[in-house]
């Protein structure tokens, strides 16, 4: 229904139809479709906490950074391109309010490798571990923004995926 309509255009007795439920129902666990888009980040919260727990904790950082931005692009380009296009716009709008009710478990991951790696002696120590998150999450951020303004095509027309991953990459503590 999302990509027939687009969200715009949905309403919430759309969503009542389409999902069987009663209007009740849905304002018994929701306020609006905008809850629906937190609930969505709440999930890929829920996501990457164990991502990291399952695949990432006590693992090289270097290799779970790698691994953390294979799978959020992978992530992205498995959803519905007109659900994550509304869903990018209402996080930016939201994003201080969303974030104090949750932290963003993606940036928190990406946080807990670089300060792991740096104390592991394998992500180089020319900046905090602090700047180099918030530069990485920089980039994956605007590389979402890039794919949900570009319809789809940004990602597969740009090597930026690539990029990350070589940037990643020259963290590397030599030897």
């Amino acid at each position: 229904m999302v990509a027939e309509k687009g969200f715009e255009s949905m309403t919430i007795r759309d969503i009542c139809k389409e999902s069987g439920i009663k209007a009740g129902g849905f304002y018994h666990h929701f306020d609006s479709k905008d809850a629906l888009l937190f609930d969505r980040y709440h999930r890929m919260n829920q996501y990457f906490t164990a991502l990291y727990k399952s695949d990432l904790q006590g693992k090289d950082s270097v290799e779970g950074l790698l691994l953390l931005s294979s799978v959020f692009f992978a992530y992205l380009k498995s959803r519905v391109l007109s659900i994550m296009i509304q869903y990018n716009k209402t996080y930016v709008a939201n994003q201080k309010a969303w974030e104090e009710k949750e932290p963003n478990a993606c940036f928190m991951v990406i946080c807990r490798l670089m300060e792991e790696g740096q104390k592991n002696n394998e992500i180089k120590k020319d900046f905090k571990a602090k700047d180099l998150s918030c530069f990485l999450w920089s980039l994956i951020q605007g590389a979402t923004r890039s794919y949900c303004a570009s319809e789809g095509t940004f990602l597969e027309e740009s090597n930026l995926e690539y990029m990350i991953q070589v940037w990643i990459r020259s963290l590397r503590v030599e030897g």
